[in-house]
């Protein structure tokens, strides 16, 4: 906590006031990149209309990469070993989100469908941040190329026409 004080810029009395403790600040911290993930992925469900299964895989992975990037403490935090579940509502409003912008492609796709191909889709991301999380930096290029190339082979198969 003394650490996480000085990086902040504050003083531990001040940190210890609003986090107790250091499971309630990575709580609160996984709140708020929870927010700020689903920002960077409604701008991508608004263009996958548009895109190719291809270029929705790669622009996926790009802004969850980037993100990360961005955010050091990210990927650690989601494969801590406190348990930090996202509430249910918002689960399920990421899961519609998928959905939607796979109907929004394949119109045919029936709803119980979309909600699969949502899930999958969640799930490969979630293994590329596992997979990223337990391995040097150096190779996380290599790992993203290839949860990428997964990605997109399998919405290439659910979107295909």
């Amino acid at each position: 906590m003394t650490a996480i004080a000085e990086r902040a810029g504050s003083s531990i009395g001040g940190l210890y006031r609003y986090f107790p403790d250091k499971p309630t600040l990575a709580l609160a911290l996984h709140r708020q990149y929870s927010q700020e993930i689903e920002g960077v992925w409604t701008p991508l469900f608004k263009e996958a209309k548009t895109l190719s299964a291809a270029e929705f895989a790669e622009r996926l992975m790009a802004r969850m990469s980037d993100f990360a990037a961005k955010r050091p403490g990210y990927l650690p935090l989601l494969t801590a070993p406190i348990q930090m579940k996202r509430d249910a509502a918002s689960r399920s409003n990421l899961r519609a989100q998928f959905s939607k912008a796979f109907v929004a492609k394949k119109p045919s796709l029936s709803q119980d469908e979309a909600l699969l191909a949502a899930n999958v889709a969640i799930q490969l991301m979630r293994g590329m941040i596992n997979v990223c999380a337990e391995s040097d930096a150096k190779r996380h290029p290599f790992i993203i190329r290839e949860f990428k190339k997964a990605l997109a082979n399998y919405l290439s198969d659910v979107l295909r026409k």
